[in-house]
């Protein structure tokens, strides 16, 4: 489900997208078959944000901060937050819980790893489906690239041991991240 509001500032951003080239119409239909709730939102630090009520998008960010290129960004981002969120319905709550509660940070890491390389793939399939053109993959978190993996272990740092088997605690550490839905 995507609200009118949504959906509307989508076709204001690529109507006003310099290369035009972004199939806006595709990707709303794309959103609205989906079984997902998507939502604008400010969020404090990440573009996007999958969680068991749906994908988070900070489009004012996007906006804000990227200067180059925003709107293939935003495409993106909330491609690759579709694939993180079709991930968790896949594989069920506790599922999610326990790979999120791994008390080994090593395997913990691993999994965190994997899935933002999945979303990343699943990203600029359907980019590449919808737009009919590649995603650049240096616009991607090139996770595959170990200094890139190696960075992103302070991040992960932040949230292993937060989760602990616990829905609530789930809930609890990802509305830290949510400070306006729209």
């Amino acid at each position: 489900m995507i609200k009118e509001e949504f959906k509307n500032k989508l076709i204001e951003i690529f109507s006003n997208d310099i290369d035009k080239n972004h199939n806006v119409y595709g990707l709303i239909s794309f959103m609205e078959k989906s079984d997902i709730n998507y939502h604008m939102a400010d969020l404090t630090g990440p573009l996007g944000l999958a969680s068991f009520d749906g994908v988070y998008i900070d489009v004012n960010q996007i906006i804000r901060h990227i200067s180059h290129d925003y709107g293939t960004i935003l495409y993106f981002v909330i491609l690759h937050e579709t694939a993180h969120m079709k991930r968790m319905m896949k594989i069920g709550k506790t599922e999610i819980l326990n790979n999120l509660s791994l008390p080994d940070f090593d395997l913990f890491f691993e999994h965190v790893v994997n899935e933002e390389l999945i979303a990343d793939k699943y990203g600029s399939l359907m980019y590449y489906l919808l737009n009919k053109k590649l995603y650049p993959s240096f616009y991607t978190q090139q996770l595959n690239y170990s200094d890139n993996k190696e960075r992103y272990k302070t991040r992960a740092r932040g949230f292993f041991g937060q989760i602990q088997n616990d829905e609530t605690k789930y809930k609890q550490f990802v509305n830290k991240f949510i400070k306006k839905i729209y």
